[in-house]
């Protein structure tokens, strides 16, 4: 397949579903060889389905994230089936779920921290000897939480909030290697698991009455902006923390 991302090689983390399902069909259609990384192993199989019809290769490699040998497995399997890694998307992450710092229990603060920022420094850290002879980008997807204070999401918001940050210190320690890294922050966003959660239908419509373009986005949407910030259409862009969120942070 030809596209921006043609001959490349990338893994996603969080792929079995939402943004990081939405972000492995998107970089299959721009030409991409996707290793697809998540705990369960029928919808990574779903996935890799779906991007065989439309002509994409990608592999799979069942694993928590937070977990450092899924990493190193990830990278292994880019390399395995491409000869090449050209960077990650990092989509996995927790679920949202609103309770205040004080219910929240030390387990759970922790858990939420490992698959969103211990995830990242174990991708980062296995993918740079892949990355050490021709560069690449790494995308990283945060939330517009990082930026709002939203009562009962502190652990969530705090995770989100670190992802950002460290992706633009990433971005300064690694541009000399010419490794761009960026972030991605997302606003509300559809996705099986947010329409599964309680309260959605008010939920979403109380976003789409406050941000400016009046309602909630896509996951494609996202895996637009991911695309995006791989190609090197953002050849010149690292360090970057992208809110697409329909303007909700600004209103």
């Amino acid at each position: 397949m030809n596209g921006r991302l043609s001959a490349r090689c990338y893994i996603v983390t969080g792929a079995g579903s939402g943004i990081g399902r939405a972000t492995a069909h998107r970089l299959g259609q721009e030409g991409a060889t996707i290793v697809l990384v998540g705990r369960r192993t029928e919808p990574l199989a779903a996935c890799v389905m779906e991007l065989d019809r439309g002509g994409a290769r990608a592999i799979t490699v069942a694993g928590d994230v937070a977990q450092e040998a899924t990493a190193e497995r990830a990278v292994a399997a880019a390399q395995s089936a491409a000869g090449r890694l050209d960077g990650f998307v990092h989509a996995a992450g927790a679920a949202l779920r609103s309770r205040s710092l004080g219910e929240t229990t030390a387990a759970e603060w922790d858990s939420t921290f490992d698959v969103h920022v211990r995830a990242l420094r174990h991708l980062v850290r296995h993918a740079l000897p892949a990355l050490a002879e021709r560069g690449g980008a790494l995308v990283a997807i945060a939330s517009n939480l990082a930026l709002l204070g939203i009562e009962g999401l502190a652990a969530y918001s705090a995770a989100k909030g670190a992802v950002t940050s460290l992706a633009r210190a990433l971005a300064v320690e690694l541009g000399p290697r010419r490794i761009r890294v960026n972030a991605v922050l997302p606003g509300l966003i559809e996705t099986p698991a947010t329409r599964g959660a309680d309260g959605f239908a008010a939920n979403a419509a109380g976003y789409a009455a406050r941000a400016p373009l009046r309602r909630i986005g896509q996951a494609d949407e996202i895996a637009a902006a991911v695309a995006f910030l791989l190609s090197d259409d953002a050849s010149f862009i690292t360090g970057h923390a992208l809110v697409a969120d329909g303007g909700a942070s600004i209103a």
